[in-house]
């Protein structure tokens, strides 16, 4: 290689320096405002993250176009575990200290009949029990239902080698989820007017 083509290279590399992704420039477009609409949804999506983190639930899906937020499956309470707010019913803690009872909770987001732009949050807790102790529903995929296998007339959900069987909805955590994160979406829908 001759000096100069090597010239002739380094000026043409010293050329394309400031081309290239050595600048950083402004977004053409400023950042766009949220409207009172994606506001409400925001705050919902978001104080239903905060109020199953709150109850101890780990969050398993975050879907913002389904409008959905589930948790992983949790141990429910028994009772010597008086800390925690997930079992509503002293028959729900003395079943939760004979077999392992998991919850599963999921938060739908969607428009209330009244108004388009206004959203309400649908929550749905699912009660589930092993038929083998050493299983968890972390183990077990929830791919397959086959109908009329639970105890109380509910599917069997099977994967892997257990059998998770439906035991029921927990309509009174529902319904403190549920006003939990009602409460909760106000603070959000505050927080975010601000930063409008």
């Amino acid at each position: 290689m001759t000096v100069r083509m090597c010239i002739a290279m380094l000026a043409a590399a010293a050329c394309m320096l400031p081309m290239g992704c050595g600048t950083h420039r402004m977004p053409v477009a400023p950042p766009r405002e949220l409207s009172a609409e994606q506001i409400n949804f925001e705050a919902l999506f978001l104080a239903s993250q905060d109020v199953l983190i709150d109850y101890g639930f780990e969050i398993d899906r975050r879907d913002r176009r389904r409008g959905e937020v589930t948790g992983k499956p949790m141990v429910a309470r028994h009772g010597l575990e008086f800390w925690r707010r997930d079992a509503t019913t002293n028959s729900d803690m003395a079943e939760g200290m004979l077999q392992k009872i998991y919850i599963v909770p999921t938060v739908k987001i969607d428009r209330t009949p009244r108004s388009a732009s206004q959203f309400q949050a649908t929550v749905i807790v699912q009660r589930l029990r092993s038929s083998r102790p050493e299983e968890t529903p972390h183990k077990a995929r929830f791919v397959s239902t086959s109908p009329g296998g639970g105890a109380a007339g509910g599917p069997r959900v099977s994967g892997g080698s257990a059998n998770f069987v439906h035991l029921s909805r927990d309509e009174n955590l529902e319904l403190q989820l549920e006003a939990s994160i009602l409460s909760a979406s106000m603070l959000r829908r505050a927080q975010l007017a601000q930063g409008r």
